[in-house]
């Protein structure tokens, strides 16, 4: 008999699993009994691949039109698809995806799987929001250390269009005598302004994990403003800052000054 409770869960549109009305949960290392998950009821429809025994990931769905992708399921990886209408009438097609990274596995994270999964997206165009238990260490995520995990996967990351939703560096989960950040979450690029209210819940999980809850905006996309550098007009950019450095002293005598 194979029986532990959940350790991980990155809630969509959920504030408790157990009581959401619509939504969807991705959820890690679910308790199971006999190879089965289990302690889920109330949570809507219950989404894993059908021949999986024992799963390290799966989701819940409560209130949604969801179609499982089999050929992207696994032990450590399930995947869904859903059409969500958006503030233009039109239907955004989005993959979610929860995934467990084991820390024992051979090679580095993410899985074969997951790779192959996130290509097929970036290939398709396909937006992909993906919730995991990386097991992983980097400070990018606000772990107090980094391993050979966390930069292998911080560098297969760069050269995808996947973004760290993480915020801060509030413990996710407590081990042994530590909290740690291990719990991560990631969406495409063009998903990126639509999810808002990332947060570390509070809320007692019943688990060494803490809910992650977030919601996805499906009004008009929040623009947030960046520089960038390369929209810059240099020549008239060191004009104005040649004028304004001829205000400044060049010689100081005092700390005042």
């Amino acid at each position: 008999m194979n029986s532990h409770h959940s350790k991980g869960a990155s809630a969509v549109l959920v504030r408790r699993i157990s009581v959401m009305q619509t939504g969807l949960a991705l959820i890690q290392e679910p308790w199971l009994y006999w190879e089965r998950i289990s302690g889920l009821s109330g949570c809507g429809s219950i989404y894993k691949g059908p021949l999986v025994k024992a799963p390290r990931a799966c989701i819940a769905v409560k209130g949604m039109d969801v179609i499982l992708v089999l050929k992207f399921c696994s032990r450590d990886l399930t995947v869904i698809k859903v059409r969500l209408r958006v503030e233009s009438g039109e239907r955004l097609g989005v993959a979610f995806a929860s995934a467990y990274f084991p820390d024992d596995a051979d090679g580095s994270p993410p899985a074969r799987e997951v790779e192959i999964l996130i290509q097929y997206c970036q290939k398709s165009k396909i937006l992909l929001l993906l919730g995991c238990d990386a097991s992983s260490h980097h400070s990018v995520w606000g772990i107090t250390n980094i391993n050979d995990r966390g930069r292998d996967l911080i560098e297969y990351l760069a050269v995808t269009d996947m973004e760290i939703l993480n915020r801060g560096d509030t413990p996710i989960c407590q081990v042994k005598n530590r909290s740690e950040v291990f719990d991560l979450t990631l969406c495409s690029e063009r998903l990126r302004s639509r999810v808002v209210d990332w947060r570390v819940s509070n809320e007692e999980s019943l688990s060494d994990h803490k809910y992650i809850p977030f919601q996805l905006n499906l009004g008009k996309p929040v623009v947030s403003k960046v520089k960038n550098p390369r929209n810059t007009l240099w020549d008239s950019y060191k004009e104005e800052l040649r004028g304004r450095l001829v205000e400044f002293l060049k010689n100081y005598d005092s700390i005042d000054e």
